[in-house]
């Protein structure tokens, strides 16, 4: 890949979702989820052959290596986790003791991850 054509790459460039705010963070919309009896099963905890807890919700409360793959192959990351009945964003670590640009990567991270599961028909 020339470094021209690694400019225009869509995964490269993430920019293909609505965006708001100073630092033109994906929007995720509010969706519809009926709170009643909410279960959740933690991302490292779900399996291809899994049945029994695909009612559930997957959530991402867990070490970030765990799930960076949801950013960085994330169609990957819909194949995995895209059976269950919901998803919660990802929880990319925002530690205080990180610098500012961190903070933001990590809040842009979960939000366009958050956008492209939206954009797959998923309830997120």
């Amino acid at each position: 890949m020339t470094s021209k054509s690694f400019r225009t790459d869509p995964l490269f460039l993430r920019n293909e979702f609505e965006v708001e705010g100073r630092w033109g963070f994906p929007i995720v919309r509010k969706q519809a989820l009926d709170l009643d009896g909410i279960e959740l099963i933690a991302c490292s905890d779900v399996s291809s052959k899994d049945t029994k807890n695909l009612h559930k919700g997957v959530h991402f409360f867990v070490d970030d290596y765990r799930f960076e793959n949801t950013y960085n192959h994330p169609e990957n990351a819909l194949k995995r986790y895209g059976k269950y009945r919901f998803l919660l964003s990802p929880d990319f670590s925002l530690y205080s003791e990180m610098n500012p640009w961190r903070q933001i990567e990590s809040v842009g991270k979960a939000r366009w991850v958050a956008a492209k599961w939206q954009d797959a028909g998923k309830i997120v």
